[in-house]
């Protein structure tokens, strides 16, 4: 379940909406053409209605990373209603999932050849304004949800030490955050939990562990988003974005191993 800012503005959910870009966003994977809207692409480039302010919010391409990752996971994102998620961030969620898949399931469009389908291991993430919704899902489903990933999600320091609990309530949990505002606070979980645990725990990462990370020659993927706009480098709002839509020390193209693929590739799905 993946909780994230309603659009590039706070409306609502009853808004008109005229495009798709508030899905697209997160969904679709960044092309090639150099003549497709500058969104599209996978670089900082001028906005058609912003003059000389680079359009920073490039696709993050998670139904490209869900594919290649292999894992048989099904990503649901709830429409908003400007901050608010309902009863999606309550003890309600996991039958929301479950209800969800079934419908998919009656529709044909997943687990084909099986007889029946409910919900399995189940996951929440969140990015941006969409964090204080994940934490609040956690918060309220502690006993279920078994992944989070925290793609510099708002709400860090305050939800840390109710992380670091559930974290450590059992043994098949799994934390993964991504930072630009959040890279003190995701540490800071990321440190706690090992110390606790005497050693290095797989199960919990914080990437990029600080600001050194985002340094020039530092991740090929980064410099590459930055070509046309080198003096983004040291903006936080810049780092936020990449967040979502980055990877790790990863070259650029359309293979590019995105912090979502990395996440489900090591996770226990």
């Amino acid at each position: 379940m993946f909780f994230r800012p309603q659009s590039y503005a706070y409306t609502r959910v009853d808004d008109p909406h005229h495009e798709m870009f508030g899905l697209n966003r997160y969904l679709l994977k960044p092309v090639d053409d150099p003549h497709a809207d500058v969104w599209r692409r996978d670089v900082f480039r001028p906005g058609p209605s912003d003059g000389n302010r680079p359009y920073v919010w490039l696709r993050a391409g998670f139904e490209d990373a869900l594919s290649r990752s292999g894992k048989p996971v099904v990503i649901l994102h709830p429409w908003p209603s400007g901050l608010v998620f309902g009863a999606a961030t309550g003890a309600s969620l996991p039958a929301l999932a479950g209800a969800a898949l079934r419908l998919l399931w009656a529709e044909q469009r997943l687990g084909k050849s099986r007889g029946a389908i409910q919900l399995g291991r189940l996951g929440v993430a969140g990015y941006s304004a969409g964090g204080m919704a994940m934490w609040a899902a956690l918060a309220s489903n502690k006993q279920r949800v078994s992944e989070v990933y925290a793609f510099d999600a708002r709400g860090a320091p305050s939800s840390a030490g109710a992380a670091i609990q559930w974290f450590n309530s059992r043994s098949d949990t799994v934390l993964r955050m991504t930072g630009g505002y959040q890279l003190t606070a995701n540490e800071g979980i990321r440190i706690t939990i090992e110390k606790l645990a005497g050693g290095p725990v797989s199960r919990v990462t914080a990437t990029p562990p600080d600001k050194r990370a985002y340094a020039a020659g530092s991740n090929p993927l980064w410099d590459h988003v930055l070509t046309f706009y080198p003096q983004l480098r040291d903006r936080g709002d810049i780092w936020h974005q990449f967040a979502v839509f980055g990877g790790y020390v990863a070259l650029p193209g359309p293979f590019t191993v995105t912090f979502l693929q990395r996440f489900l590739q090591d996770s226990l799905f």
